[in-house]
């Protein structure tokens, strides 16, 4: 008898009694891995130990809680850091009963304007609403401020949960989330609009806006490759950061403008449909530029000449680094002018001085009160005038 050619029979040697072995393995094993995900999914729905603020395309802002936490990786904050937020998932004074008759005032951005290592009563919103408040009595302001929020994350909020709450006045504080940001940043991603998704991105999107375990594990990533990105709190000791042994040339800086074209172009329309958004639910919007630690100069605390500093995980010089969010600055500038919106400059009116850092773009408490002073001087008369 010839041998038995099992390429030619697409059967492996003792493939009918190998295949009947495996397959009760696989049944328990796929059955495992069933009930374990039904007991994770389960516990996760009775304790949620990581509450995300993207659940789909959807925001599920953490209402009516206070956080308490001990500060040990920053050392010029305080030792002890309250977080409270209140029934709208923001941080501020509750909504007032004659909320109708206030001029009431919602500052949306990322992390420099949640500030989540200043406590309660020192942020820069709630410091602008005391300074606001002595020449304006009927304010009531409350500060949106999303960590690792950009422009799209903005667009979704303004939908999703300011618009139906008719503020008078939204203050943007928007650029450094969007530098070279053609796609959903890592915090915003989720709230894309899968209307015109392929199937596949419309399931995937169904099951992470109804599985806890899913969900869990998609904001677990999230959080990692924002690591990986530097979009993380990070301390920053000058005098002992990297340097570089030259600036970009001015070759170097028109090859970088070229290839951040594309996401400029998509910053401006974003911007503009924020303003746009705004207007057409008869709220006033107002915009703020960024400020950063980075730059050129010498920073007056430490003595060090920012200009070489490696500021940015690319590996980017202070100088070519601050140009580079210029570049998005200008954006926001441009679209006031334009748009005739209100824009308060505070890259440029904010010092750059070590002891409103602790990293090269988040405030420090005597930050937040220098940016909270900055942007009522330029603020108070133009906010006193509008209708209430």
């Amino acid at each position: 008898m010839g041998a038995i050619n099992y390429a030619a029979t697409g059967l492996a040697p003792g493939g009918p009694e190998k295949v009947s072995s495996i397959t009760p393995k696989l049944i328990l094993l796929a059955l495992s891995v069933g009930v374990s995900f039904a007991f994770l999914e389960a516990a996760l729905r009775i304790v949620d130990p990581l509450p995300a603020r993207v659940r789909g395309n959807t925001l599920r802002l953490s209402t009516n809680i206070k956080v308490v936490f001990e500060n040990t990786g920053i050392p010029r904050m305080d030792p002890k850091i309250v977080v409270t937020r209140n029934s709208l998932g923001f941080r501020g004074p509750e909504m007032p009963p004659d909320y109708a008759r206030k001029l009431s005032v919602l500052t949306v951005g990322g992390s420099t304007t949640e500030c989540h290592y200043i406590s309660d009563g020192g942020t820069w919103p709630d410091l602008l609403a005391g300074r606001l408040s002595t020449s304006i009595p009927d304010l009531w302001l409350n500060n949106a401020g999303l960590d690792g929020h950009s422009t799209f994350g903005h667009s979704y909020l303004l939908r999703q949960v300011v618009i139906p709450l008719k503020p008078k006045v939204v203050i943007f504080l928007i650029g450094i989330n969007d530098v070279g940001r053609t796609t959903t940043s890592i915090s915003d991603q989720a709230l894309e609009d899968c209307t015109r998704c392929s199937l596949g991105r419309k399931l995937f999107s169904l099951i992470v806006e109804n599985s806890e375990v899913a969900g869990t594990a998609l904001n677990l990533h999230r959080a990692w490759r924002a690591g990986r990105r530097g979009l993380t709190h990070r301390v920053v000791d000058l005098r002992n950061s990297p340097r570089k042994d030259h600036v970009s040339t001015p070759a170097e800086i028109t090859l970088l403008h070229h290839q951040h074209e594309h996401a400029l172009e998509g910053y401006r329309q974003r911007v503009q449909r924020l303003v746009g958004l705004c207007r057409s639910n008869g709220i006033v919007p107002i915009l703020i530029t960024q400020p950063a630690l980075f730059g050129s100069g010498r920073e007056p605390v430490t003595g060090i000449q920012l200009d070489t500093v490696v500021s940015t995980d690319d590996g980017l010089d202070g100088l070519t680094a601050w140009t580079v969010l210029e570049w998005y600055n200008d954006v926001v500038r441009e679209t006031g002018k334009a748009q005739h919106v209100a824009v308060v400059d505070l890259a440029h009116e904010l010092p750059k001085n070590f002891d409103y850092f602790y990293d090269f773009i988040h405030y420090t408490n005597k930050g937040a009160a220098a940016v909270a002073e900055i942007v009522a001087c330029d603020l108070g008369p133009y906010l006193r005038k509008l209708p209430r």
